[in-house]
């Protein structure tokens, strides 16, 4: 017991242990959902798989300045393009991220890169002034966190 027989504590033993699961002991119906952006080999939720598939994770709507987060990867939001919507730091997210926003009304509002970064739309860097109602999709192309 201690080396290649696990106590009765199931503490004391190393190396790799295959797992065999049956009856009651695999009808666990919840689970802790992995953080944001894990590449682990642990099991997924559901919630992390859809939130990996692209499924939007919320819709938000927003009035006035907006400054995106890592964790509005993700997100919709609809704007009525009052003040200034900020994109996260392209450091914080991983290549693929997504932001969707739904820019609506008559307002002329302001989208910008975070810090030093750059949005790139049709050849021009910089922030965009928005002037009509549209769809824009802003999505991560390279670079690691």
């Amino acid at each position: 017991i201690g080396t290649n027989v696990p106590s009765p504590t199931g503490g004391g033993a190393s190396g790799t242990w295959p797992i065999s699961i049956s009856g009651a002991a695999a009808s666990a119906s919840t689970a802790t959902t992995a953080a944001q952006f894990n590449s682990s080999t642990s099991i997924a939720t559901t919630a992390f798989v859809q939130r990996a598939l692209g499924n939007m994770q919320t819709s938000t709507p927003i009035t006035g300045n907006y400054t995106c987060t890592a964790a509005d990867a993700g997100k919709h939001f609809t704007w009525d393009g009052n003040g200034v919507f900020t994109l996260p730091p392209t450091s914080s997210v991983l290549p693929g991220t997504v932001i969707k926003l739904y820019k609506y009304g008559t307002n002329n509002g302001t989208i910008q890169a975070s810090g030093t970064d750059f949005i790139n739309a049709n050849g021009t860097n910089g922030s965009i002034v928005t002037t009509d109602t549209g769809f824009v999709e802003f999505v991560k192309e390279s670079g690691t966190i």
